[in-house]
C-alpha cells in the first residue's frame, strides 16, 4: 500500500468516526455533511453504503436506507475486482 492510499484510508477512518458520533448525538445535519465529504473521497468503497443507510434509518427513511444498501451490494462484485487487479 503506498502512502497515498495510507492517507486517504486514516481520513477515512476518522470521518467515520465523526459520522457515527454526530449519528448517535442526533446531529444528522453535521453527519450528513461530512457523509458527501465520505461519498467524494470513496464512492465505492463498502463502508460507505452502510454509513448512508444508518443514517437513512437515523431519519426515519428506511426505503431510502433499503435502495442504498442494495446499491452496495450490487458494487461488491466491482469492489473485488478492483482489489484483486
Amino acid at each position: 500500500m503506498d502512502q497515498l492510499q495510507i492517507q486517504l484510508e486514516s481520513v477515512l477512518d476518522e470521518l467515520k468516526e465523526q459520522i457515527i458520533q454526530f449519528f448517535e448525538q442526533d446531529m444528522l445535519d453535521v453527519a450528513n455533511t461530512l457523509m458527501e465529504q465520505y461519498a467524494k473521497l470513496a464512492p465505492n468503497y463498502f463502508e460507505r453504503y452502510s454509513l448512508e443507510a444508518m443514517l437513512k434509518v437515523g431519519e426515519g427513511n428506511l426505503e431510502a436506507a433499503e435502495t442504498i444498501l442494495k446499491e452496495g451490494l450490487l458494487c461488491i462484485p466491482l469492489i473485488l475486482i478492483s482489489f484483486i487487479t
